[in-house]
C-alpha cells in the first residue's frame, strides 16, 4: 500500500516541469557555493553543493521508487534501495562507524571486535542481495525498452555513460604515468573538475530515468519526453 506521504512525493515527481525544477535547485546550490566559497570547495569539497547535489537527486529517486510498491513493479523492490545506498555513499556512509570503515574488506583482516566485522558484513550481503535482486528483474526489461528505444531506458544508458566518464577521469594522472605520458596541471585540473560533474550527470541522470519510467507506467500512452 503507498502511504500519502510517498503518494505527494509521486505527484510531485509527475508534475510538468518536475525534473527541470530539480535540476534547477541543484544548479543554484552549485552557483550559490562558487560565489561564496570558490570552484574548489563546490565542486571538489566533499561537503560542497556539487556533492550535495548528487545527494538530493540520490535521495528524491529513493522516495520515488518508494512510491511504485504496487501492482506490477512490487519485483522491483530493490530500486529505492538501490538509489537509497547512492545516496549515503555520497556522504562516504561506507567509511562510517568502523575503521577502516562499515563497508571495507580491510575490517575483516584488522584487529576490530568480532561485531564490527559481522556487522559490517551483514551490510555487505544486504547489498549484494539488492543488487542481485535489480539485475535479476530489471536486467530484461531495460534491454527490451533499450532496443525499443523508450526514453527512460535510453536515459539510463546514458547514465552509464556518465558513470564511465567519471571512472576514467579518477585517477587520469596515474594511468597515463604508468605509459610514460603526463598532463600540464591546468589539464589535471580540468579532468578532476569533470570527474565531479560527470558524478552528478550520473545522479541526475539516474532520477530523471526514474520518473519517466514510472510515468510511462503510470500512462503508457504519455509522450514522457515532452514532461520533463
Amino acid at each position: 500500500m503507498v502511504t500519502s506521504a510517498q503518494s505527494s512525493i509521486a505527484t510531485v515527481a509527475f508534475q510538468r516541469g518536475s525534473l527541470r525544477a530539480l535540476l534547477s535547485i541543484c544548479i543554484l546550490l552549485i552557483v550559490g557555493n562558487v560565489m561564496s566559497g570558490g570552484w574548489q570547495v563546490a565542486i571538489k569539497s566533499e561537503l560542497g553543493a556539487l556533492e550535495l547535489s548528487s545527494f538530493v537527486c540520490l535521495s528524491f529517486a529513493a522516495l520515488i521508487g518508494c512510491s511504485f510498491h504496487k501492482s506490477g513493479l512490487v519485483r522491483l523492490w530493490a530500486i529505492p534501495y538501490v538509489f537509497a545506498f547512492l545516496a549515503l555513499r555520497e556522504m562516504d556512509f561506507q567509511n562510517w562507524w568502523f575503521d577502516p570503515g562499515l563497508l571495507r574488506t580491510e575490517i575483516f583482516s584488522a584487529p576490530v571486535p568480532i561485531w564490527q566485522k559481522l556487522v559490517s558484513a551483514s551490510a555487505m550481503g544486504v547489498i549484494a542481495i539488492t543488487l542481485i535482486s535489480l539485475l535479476v528483474n530489471g536486467a530484461r526489461p531495460f534491454l527490451s525498452a533499450l532496443f525499443q528505444g523508450d526514453t527512460w531506458a535510453l536515459i539510463l544508458a546514458a547514465s552509464g555513460v556518465f558513470v564511465s566518464l567519471s571512472l576514467v577521469l579518477d585517477g587520469v594522472e596515474a594511468n597515463l604515468s604508468a605509459i610514460g605520458l603526463t598532463l600540464a596541471p591546468a589539464a589535471l585540473t580540468v579532468a578532476s573538475y569533470m570527474e565531479e560533474i560527470m558524478e552528478f550527470g550520473f545522479a541526475f541522470s539516474l532520477v530523471a530515468a526514474l520518473v519517466v519510467f514510472v510515468r510511462s507506467q503510470i500512462d503508457p500512452h504519455r509522450r514522457p519526453l515532452r514532461t520533463i
